[in-house]
């Protein structure tokens, strides 16, 4: 990686646009004024709204530029709109009885709103966006962290068997696992 900054958005945006912009330089709500890869393929044809981002973080849709990307984006303790499954009904309601919500939806949640919307909707893009580990390494709570990182295994274990029963999916996809930025290259960072 190439930017300068140990946070999150700059890096994210470095991944989905492929290089580092140094005007991207905090962890807040502004839309990115650059394309991501995800935008880009929204427009060819094909995957035009096949493309869809479920995420953990509430800053992703910022990070995605949701209003101008125009694809599928559900992030933090975003509703789930447009079905009206009973699974759906579920997820909004345990996301509506969250009592101590913050920036980052607990990751199951987010996992099982994104495995929903595959099943019922087949996108050809999926981005998925665990937030839980970063949130208990920033608190230096290791033990925690582990649990989380071991959770999110089982998660992508159980995506990958869904993906490989599917025959829309099955040994015809590609899943891109990376983290959203590093610690530094010294003991203290």
């Amino acid at each position: 990686m190439k930017n300068p900054y140990k946070i999150s958005y700059p890096g994210y945006n470095e991944i989905l646009t492929g290089y580092a912009d140094l005007f991207v330089t905090k962890n807040r709500p502004l839309e990115n004024k650059n394309r991501n890869i995800l935008e880009y393929l929204n427009t060819q044809p094909g995957y035009t709204g096949k493309v869809a981002a479920f995420t953990s973080w509430d800053i992703f849709p910022y990070i995605f530029n949701e209003d101008r990307s125009k694809f599928q984006v559900n992030s933090g303790y975003k509703m789930l709109i447009g079905d009206s499954t009973i699974i759906t009904q579920k997820i909004n309601l345990v996301q509506e009885l969250v009592h101590e919500k913050t920036g980052t939806r607990h990751d199951l949640l987010t996992y099982i709103s994104a495995k929903e919307y595959l099943q019922a909707h087949h996108p050809k893009v999926l981005f998925l966006g665990f937030g839980e580990t970063d949130e208990e390494a920033h608190k230096g709570n290791y033990a925690a962290y582990l649990q989380k990182a071991a959770m999110a295994d089982k998660m992508i274990g159980d995506l990958y068997s869904y993906i490989q029963s599917d025959s829309f999916y099955k040994d015809d996809t590609t899943i891109i696992i990376t983290t959203d930025h590093g610690r530094g290259n010294t003991v203290d960072t």
